[in-house]
């Protein structure tokens, strides 16, 4: 059973800054990955999903605020990221959604919405 939580994003009070690691539960020691590959854009509101040795993680919301569409890959054990690209119809760019895998299958549930708030008419 994995016992690591991965983390990604570092906030500051005007900027996202990636810096990808980990957090093992047994030890509670944090660690810096050193990650290759593809690496995916800073993102907030994305969704992930393990299957065996592969974290993949889908759409999010940009550094300028608009959704994404791009679904990622992270292979634990090499800790290389993939990107899937032109792969037929996909769902479309959204933020605030969930992931979940059953077997080897992932599922994407939901997607964000908003509506603007109107001013009190008094």
């Amino acid at each position: 059973m994995e016992r690591r939580l991965f983390f990604s994003v570092e906030l500051t009070a005007n900027t996202i800054t990636m810096i990808p690691g980990c957090f093992d539960t047994q030890t509670r020691v944090w660690s810096e990955l050193n990650c290759i590959g593809f690496i995916p854009s800073p993102r907030e509101g994305h969704a992930a999903a393990l299957v065996d040795d592969v974290m993949y993680v889908f759409g999010g919301r940009g550094l300028d605020g608009k959704d994404l569409g791009d679904l990622g890959a992270f292979k634990l054990s090499n800790q290389r990221w993939y990107m899937f690209q032109k792969m037929g119809p996909a769902p479309t760019a959204r933020s605030g959604h969930a992931m979940a895998s059953v077997g080897t299958r992932v599922f994407r549930i939901g997607r964000s919405w908003w509506r603007v708030a109107r001013p009190c008419e008094t």
